[in-house]
């Protein structure tokens, strides 16, 4: 359920500068979600968490 909503939401996701990528091992199922560093949000996106 959960990737199934994030494959959903990737379009946003990524214009926010998160990559999701998820995929297939001998082991399981993974998901990696990757935010870029140099990530800026402009002034009027930002908001206070606090």
């Amino acid at each position: 359920m959960l990737s199934d909503r994030l494959k959903r939401l990737q379009p946003t996701l990524a214009a926010r500068g998160v990559l999701i990528d998820s995929g297939r091992t001998k082991a399981g199922r993974y998901l990696e979600m990757t935010r870029t560093a140099a990530l800026t949000l402009p002034p009027h996106e930002q908001t206070q968490a606090f």
